[in-house]
């Protein structure tokens, strides 16, 4: 009986060795350590997807770089990309719009004036000027067609015809216009060359007379005089020019264009030379001219 307890006793201990191992193994294979744990359970994946969100938004719209705090785009940032680039092409749009708007030149051009001028029967083409500023262009026209009036008061009854030699010269400062027509006695079958002459600053819409030119009109007029006897031999009307009908006066030298190169002056037919030799025109260069005429206005009739 002492052998069975004994038996007895020695089963019991060794089952409870065997729970004890058994609750040992299970906690060493089964239960992880707290420090593994906490290695384990950060995903790795998600620094990766962290990154990738930043650079390309699922909503498209952030730049690259420095921008905002991954918005819709619609606000600018330093970057390049999504909507932010708009405002600059903005800008340009509106720098080339004013751009645009650069002032047109002058630009020659004629009017056909067909018809009664009081009682003158006219068929001229009568110089004019387009583009440019306006208001000048207004005065310039406006003064071609007053020396046209004048050029058909002239005269009485019969007909002005125009004649080669008209036009205007379109400088960067000033514009000049000539205007050249007959004179046409149809009862008499004779006809007179006649020529008007327009002058205008291109910037201020001025006109440009002989007062405008000269510091003093009479010191100017006889500088003049003494350059056309000068030149006078050498003009169309060579041997037949008469130096001694060349006056110091405004009636004179009324008649002058605006070169580059000097004052044109176009005596009237039958002034410094016979009927025969028509309108005799010099040109006197702007450097004989320096000492009389006024500061600056050298400038403007020559370019």
């Amino acid at each position: 009986m002492l052998f069975g307890g004994g038996r007895i006793l020695v089963a019991a201990v060794g089952a409870v060795v065997l729970v004890v191992v058994a609750i040992y193994v299970v906690r060493s294979v089964g239960l992880p350590s707290p420090k593994s744990h906490q290695v384990t359970s950060v995903p790795t994946a998600q620094t990766g997807t962290s990154a990738s969100d930043a650079a390309n938004p699922s909503d498209g719209g952030m730049p690259s770089g420095q921008g905002g705090d991954g918005g819709d785009g619609s606000s600018s940032g330093d970057g390049s990309g999504g909507s932010g680039g708009s405002t600059d092409g903005s800008s340009t749009d509106e720098s080339t719009t004013d751009e645009s708007k650069t002032e047109e030149p002058f630009t020659a051009t004629t009017e056909k004036v067909s018809g009664f001028l009081g009682t003158v029967l006219a068929d001229v083409e009568l110089p004019q000027v387009t583009g440019g500023n306006p208001d000048v262009a207004g005065v310039f026209n406006d003064e071609m067609k007053s020396a046209l009036n004048t050029q058909a008061d002239s005269i009485t009854g019969g007909k002005l015809e125009g004649r080669p030699g008209s036009g205007v010269r379109i400088g960067e400062r000033v514009l000049s216009g000539v205007l050249r027509t007959s004179a046409v006695d149809v009862t008499k079958a004779t006809s007179r060359a006649l020529v008007s002459t327009v002058v205008i600053d291109a910037e201020s819409g001025s006109v440009i007379t002989l007062s405008s030119l000269f510091n003093d009109l009479t010191e100017g007029l006889q500088q003049l005089a003494k350059e056309a006897k000068t030149l006078g031999p050498s003009s169309s009307a060579a041997e037949s020019f008469d130096t001694t009908k060349v006056q110091p006066t405004e009636e004179m030298f009324t008649h002058w264009s605006a070169e580059t190169d000097g004052m044109r002056v176009f005596f009237e037919q039958g002034t410094v030379a016979p009927n025969a030799a028509g309108i005799v025109e010099v040109t006197v260069p702007w450097d004989n001219l320096t000492d009389v005429m006024k500061s600056g206005v050298a400038q403007i009739v020559s370019s």
